[in-house]
């Protein structure tokens, strides 16, 4: 087997082809590139007048062997949904298509918040990571209960935190730091912490509990590309892991994952695959992104996309998650196309979030609020809850004050005029200073 060359494959389901190269290298000395189903034939050919009688049969062993790969790979890709840009419809969703209820909790006082990093929701309470006060926790009505964890240089304090994930059974917090990660139980006792230098150059990207288990995501952001994730155990042991294909971006390159029922999913700029994880571990194709001059090369300099103006040609998914009937897609694409792409996962129908003169959003129509996910930068939260279905954010007094005294929302009659009363009045009591206000979009069934 040592004669044999060594050939990564680029995605989940190009297995069969990588293995085509590799037999064809060793046997016959021809390049193989990425072809399409319909090549296939025509390489075949190729290969039977390049290589010689008896070099020929111990290749066409070698493909026979790999038939099934190459089918059951297809297949595979012919089963997922492929998200083209150049498909997209121009049909328009708005917050009143996909709500039940809007509501809003405003965040108490006692300590200032600032810069929010991230936030989780669930039964028990909300969580905030912050710039300035650390990890702080709150009841589900929005009143302060502590500080889980400071910055600093204490053994129990910590320096990054921009991401954390919670073991909610247990009640264990996991929040990444610089090369580590560092447990906190509810009360804000400081457990253990393990490291996570022999998978990362830097902090993890990306942390999920997931079936009782850590799961860390790179993006490729800067440094070297070694994994696209690992998943360890409670005490950091590495249980799963999945490598790379692109060692060395070249480009600041972003990327996403989220929960979705029992299954976690993975995409970064760079693939073409969107991972759906399952609890054993196993991983396939979920969703793919088309392939076309518009996805964004391997090996590409931020210089030289802005120096060329470049960068609005090419496809950017910013951010993505999945509800029960539906699969949300931030996405940049060409010149002043950014939308919030909404597909209908059962008939695979794309509508457009966006307001003319405004940008990518979903258009409050509910109660005539602040645009939904309107801020790129925004965290969004998605839960499924007692078997309801919400999407959450926080938004910011002094935004929320100004949008209710502007003259758009004193004109405007929106689906359910109680509800933008009850938002003025809650808009009245605020401060413009005080901390952020949580809002919860209650999904239909």
């Amino acid at each position: 087997m040592s004669d044999f060359s060594h050939h990564k494959q680029l995605d989940t389901i190009d297995c069969g082809l990588s293995c085509l190269r590799i037999a064809s290298k060793y046997y016959g000395k021809i390049k193989v590139c990425n072809i399409c189903v319909g090549s296939r034939k025509a390489l075949i050919k190729l290969l039977c007048k390049r290589i010689d009688h008896l070099k020929l049969f111990y290749f066409a062993v070698s493909c026979f062997l790999l038939i099934p790969l190459l089918i059951s790979c297809e297949s595979q890709k012919n089963d997922v949904f492929v998200i083209d840009p150049l498909e997209f419809s121009n049909d328009k969703y708005t917050l009143s298509t996909i709500a039940d209820d809007v509501s809003y909790i405003p965040l108490d006082n006692q300590v200032p918040i600032g810069l929010v990093y991230s936030f989780i929701h669930n039964n028990n309470g909300i969580f905030i990571s912050t710039k300035e006060s650390g990890l702080l926790h709150f009841d589900n009505r929005g009143n302060f209960l502590k500080v889980l964890a400071r910055k600093g240089n204490g053994p129990d304090e910590y320096h990054y935190g921009l991401v954390f994930a919670m073991d909610d059974e247990n009640k264990n917090i996991y929040l990444v730091d610089r090369n580590e990660i560092k447990v906190y139980q509810l009360n804000g006792r400081f457990i253990r912490s393990f490291s996570t230098k022999d998978f990362f150059d830097g902090p993890a990207r990306d942390i999920t509990f997931f079936n009782s288990s850590i799961f860390l995501a790179d993006y490729g952001e800067g440094g070297t590309f070694k994994y696209n994730w690992v998943i360890t155990d409670t005490l950091g042991n590495s249980l799963s892991y999945k490598y790379s294909n692109v060692k060395d971006p070249g480009f600041l390159f972003r990327g996403n994952a989220y929960k979705i029922g029992d299954k976690l999913c993975y995409y970064n700029w760079l693939n073409d695959t969107i991972f759906s994880i399952s609890p054993d571990f196993s991983f396939k194709p979920g969703y793919l992104f088309a392939q076309g001059d518009f996805r964004y090369p391997e090996n590409i300099e931020l210089n030289e996309l802005i120096a060329d103006k470049k960068m609005k040609t090419f496809f950017g998914p910013l951010s993505m998650f999945e509800t029960t009937h539906f699969v949300f897609l931030r996405y940049a694409f060409r010149d002043n196309n950014a939308s919030i792409l909404m597909i209908n996962k059962k008939n695979k129908e794309t509508y457009q979030g966006y307001v003319e003169n405004y940008g990518a959003c979903i258009e409050n129509d509910f109660d005539s609020g602040l645009h939904f996910m309107s801020d790129a930068y925004q965290f969004y939260y998605y839960i499924d809850e007692h078997d309801r279905e919400y999407i959450l954010t926080l938004i910011h007094p002094f935004e929320l004050k100004a949008h209710v005294d502007s003259e758009a929302f004193k004109n405007s009659t929106p689906k359910h005029p109680e509800k933008k009363k009850e938002l003025e009045q809650l808009a009245n009591r605020l401060n413009e200073n005080d901390n952020p206000v949580l809002m919860l979009v209650k999904l239909k069934e």
